[in-house]
């Protein structure tokens, strides 16, 4: 939390209540211990914090299309060099490569046209031997769900979201090409 202490309250609040509801420790194990790292939508960089202080021998990339959630990560780094955060899109085609690219809770905020693209555009930007991890929420009947789609709404201010079953992942996956080796 000392990242964002000097946020206003309403990131505070946010980040606090992000880090309770997200399950940021099961992407750990499956992270590489050193290597490039990209995490596409990376909203006010928590996640990416959070990989910096727990793969501190990676080099890590927070890219969201959002220049004042960027503007906010870019006043955590306190001089960490492991970590950087840029306004872009962290899909357009560049020269870069990764050995893991993180979608968190991002694909349900894209059109659906975009999910499949997205896949495909991440595995382009994969070395050899690179994974990429998604963690999505699954289009259920359940209490879960329905509070996710209420975070979901309150955050982004009622913005549509597309949330899928978990088979259509998975089958979207197969599409793009991807092999899956955890669920």
């Amino acid at each position: 939390w000392q990242f964002y202490r000097m946020q206003p309250w309403p990131v505070r609040w946010f980040v606090r209540l992000r880090r309770r509801i997200a399950p940021f420790e099961w992407v750990l194990p499956h992270l590489p211990a050193q290597g490039a790292l990209l995490e596409i939508g990376c909203g006010h960089g928590l996640l990416t914090n959070w990989l910096g202080q727990n793969r501190p021998a990676c080099r890590i990339l927070g890219t969201d299309l959002n220049s004042k959630r960027i503007a906010i990560a870019n006043q955590t780094l306190m001089g960490r060099k492991n970590i950087r955060f840029e306004a872009a899109d962290g899909l357009k085609p560049s020269e870069e490569k990764y050995d893991c690219i993180l979608f968190f809770d991002l694909l349900h905020h894209l059109e659906a046209a975009r999910h499949l693209l997205s896949l495909r555009q991440a595995a382009l930007k994969l070395n050899p031997g690179g994974k990429i991890i998604v963690k999505e929420m699954f289009k259920t009947r359940g209490l879960s769900h329905f509070l996710g789609w209420l975070h979901d709404k309150i955050v982004t201010r009622g913005e549509k979201t597309c949330y899928r079953r978990a088979e259509e992942w998975i089958a979207l996956a197969a599409q793009a090409g991807l092999k899956l080796t955890h669920f």
